[in-house]
């Protein structure tokens, strides 16, 4: 007798320039097309704190890791959002100016005389450079054809959310 164990679904891993994900314009419109923000995502509170999106923006601009960002890839190619949806917010957020660049750096010789600005009015190399060099690691799931089961994956990893009216047995 053989053991095996079927994998309920595909993880397929990318990494893509963060100007790539999230096709941002310069007249500001619009996020990756083919990516919806899922109806029964995380509130933007944690992105109502300027500190804590600063803290990140600096995380990135340093090219530390950050987790990846988990799609999940419907059967019509449409993509959902299930972890990474403030992560996206807060980089979007900076690429289109409505961030600056974070107080933090200034420790670092690259961003001495950058704090405070918006990207959009920074040099076109620097733009350049972020929008291309910079990348955002994502985690596509791909073959769940449920509905359930995208909404129990989405829970398992956000485990401090539950859905309006149930309870954690029921997201099982």
């Amino acid at each position: 007798m053989t053991f095996s164990i079927n994998k309920p679904y595909e993880i397929v891993q990318e990494s893509t320039a963060l100007w790539e994900f999230l096709k941002i314009n310069y007249s500001n419109t619009a996020f990756y097309d083919s990516v919806k923000i899922d109806e029964y995502a995380a509130s933007r509170k944690w992105l109502d704190d300027p500190k804590q999106s600063q803290s990140f923006l600096d995380t990135v601009l340093r090219c530390k890791y950050i987790s990846p960002v988990v799609l999940l890839e419907k059967p019509d190619n449409m993509r959902e959002i299930l972890d990474g949806r403030q992560r996206i917010s807060v980089i979007r957020d900076f690429l289109s100016g409505k961030i600056h660049i974070p107080q933090s750096l200034e420790d670092m010789v690259q961003f001495k005389n950058l704090i405070g600005h918006k990207f959009t009015k920074l040099h076109t190399e620097i733009q350049d450079y972020m929008r291309l060099k910079l990348t955002l690691d994502v985690d596509v799931i791909k073959g769940i054809k449920d509905e359930q089961e995208a909404r129990r994956l989405f829970f398992s990893l956000h485990p401090g959310l539950v859905p309006e009216g149930a309870n954690r047995a029921q997201i099982r």
